[in-house]
């Protein structure tokens, strides 16, 4: 099991590529959202990249959330054009 939690972020280092803080989720969701190569970096947002991200996200977050959350996660189908904008909402 430990095995798969380690795949699982490092599939998120790749795909979402935002720090991992090892806060409680909802600072990691904001944690999305960081500057980039520090003060003068630029501003990025890991879940502009579109749907995919957000989806990315919460694959790479899921065994965090409450069991019969995780399980709706799991079963529910790909975020949609507006789904970011839902989440940053």
């Amino acid at each position: 099991m430990a095995e798969g939690v380690a795949e699982e972020r490092e599939e998120r280092e790749r795909s979402v590529a935002v720090p991992l803080t090892g806060e409680p989720l909802p600072l990691e969701l904001v944690n999305t959202t960081y500057i980039k190569g520090g003060v003068r970096g630029r501003r990025m947002d890991a879940l502009a990249a579109g749907p995919e991200a957000l989806d990315s996200w919460l694959a790479a977050e899921r065994h965090r959330f409450a069991p019969g959350v995780a399980d709706a996660l799991a079963a529910a189908p790909p975020a949609g054009p507006g789904g970011g904008e839902a989440v940053r909402g």
